[in-house]
Formats: C-alpha cells, structure tokens, sequence
C-alpha cells in the first residue's frame, strides 16, 4: 500500500460539518499539491494506512492513531481565533507549520518519509504556495494552433485557463478562464479531459470524452475567445490576455 493522500481539518468528533468544510476548502489547494507531490515518491507504507490526515483540536491532542479503513490520523492543536483571521488571504504561513508538527507526530507513530514530506512543504511555501500545473497541450498543424489548459488552485478558487497561441510564431492569439469553480477537487474533476478539433470548433472533452467546453475557433484566431459549456445557457466572452 503506497501513501497516496494528505490532509488537514478541524477534528470531526469536535467540530460542526460546517466548520470543518469550511477549514477543508481554504487548504484544499494545500493538501492537493501535497497528495499529488507525495505519489511520486511512490512510498510504501507497513499496509495499515495510505493517507496522513491531520485533526486539529483546540484543545489536548489525543494519540496517532489508523482511522477507518486506511487514515493514519494524528492530532494537533490549532488556534481557530487565528484562523478566522487568515481565512481567504494568500499565502500559506498559517497552515504550513500545522502540517508540519502533524508530520513530525506522525512519524513518532509509523515509518513515514518525513524528510521527503518537509522538504515538499519547504519547497511549496518556498515557491510563493502556488499549486499550479499544465493540464494537457496540444499543437493542432492543420489548424496552426497551439492549445493548452492551465490550472491554478487557490485558497478561494479553481480555475481552468485556456491559452491559444500560433504555432508557426508562438505568438498568444487569446486566453481566459474557462472553468471556476469552489477550491474543491469534487467541483471540478472530470469536467476536463482532452482538447480536439472539428471543424471550426475547439472541444474540450471530459472524463467521459464527451463534449464539455466548445471554442470557436475563428474568433479565437481573431484574438478572442470566444465559447459555451455544453448544457450550460450561458455564453462567455474573455478578451485577449
């Protein structure tokens, strides 16, 4: 069994569902650079756990204990006055040190890689707590156009940022946003998948291969972009960026 998952929360016998989502939503962006970075360290546990959750108690933390079927769970003390401050407001130097002193409990009750685990913090934190990547670019030569979907996670959003430029020049023709949502995996994942093209139209698929975004592509030669979601009334227009 590899570590696959990491993540942090105020403790879910101490606290409302509400509050707790609350908490989960504005470091989601945090825990998923952190789940994604860790599955490449392709690290085998003893069999008992494949994530490290973090509870967060006010008061006395209890002991590290394997949670369900598969959380190693340790508890920390955390300041929700301090919280409340920092909630939505970029950066990550709240949150950072809580994951930290979770991995250090952590490591005090099973084999885990703590070295790799703080340097990914460091490294996070270091490079300004951007969880960002490219989600897939393709060069279309009938077309002359290069497409690519970029993703940014933040505290208060995800974002889906398609960028068109001219193969032949490299020059950016358009780029805007095609998909926001709540900084939550469960709002965006599978809505994109690949990038074709038909016609005079982009499509961006999703998991399904089924039509998910449609850009027109003239416009988007033109310099706009220009598009709809499928089974979605509403129609975007975004400028060149």
């Amino acid at each position: 069994m590899n570590l696959l998952y990491i993540s942090i929360g105020p403790d879910i016998d101490r606290t409302s569902n509400e509050e707790r989502y609350d908490f989960e939503l504005r470091t989601r962006f945090i825990s998923n650079y952190l789940s994604r970075r860790v599955r490449e360290l392709r690290f085998k546990t003893d069999g008992t756990f494949n994530q490290i959750h973090v509870s967060l108690v006010e008061d006395c933390p209890g002991p590290s204990a394997i949670r369900g079927l598969d959380a190693l769970q340790v508890q920390i003390k955390y300041d929700r006055d301090r919280y409340k401050v920092v909630k939505g407001k970029p950066g990550c130097d709240y949150y950072l040190p809580l994951f930290r002193d979770g991995f250090r409990k952590a490591a005090d009750f099973k084999h885990i890689p703590l070295d790799d685990l703080l340097g990914l913090l460091e490294e996070f934190g270091g490079g300004g707590c951007k969880n960002e990547w490219l989600h897939k670019k393709k060069d279309f030569k009938d077309s002359g156009v290069s497409i690519a979907l970029n993703c940014y996670f933040t505290t208060n959003h995800f974002r889906l940022v398609a960028t068109i430029e001219q193969l032949s020049t490299k020059a950016r023709l358009c780029s805007g946003v095609l998909l926001e949502t709540d900084p939550d995996e469960v709002c965006f994942q599978g809505t994109f998948k690949d990038i074709l093209i038909d016609g005079d139209k982009v499509i961006i698929t999703d998991a399904g291969d089924s039509p998910e975004f449609l850009i027109d592509l003239d416009s988007a030669l033109s310099g706009s972009l220009r598009f709809e979601r499928v089974n979605h009334t509403d129609e975007k227009l975004d400028g060149m960026a």
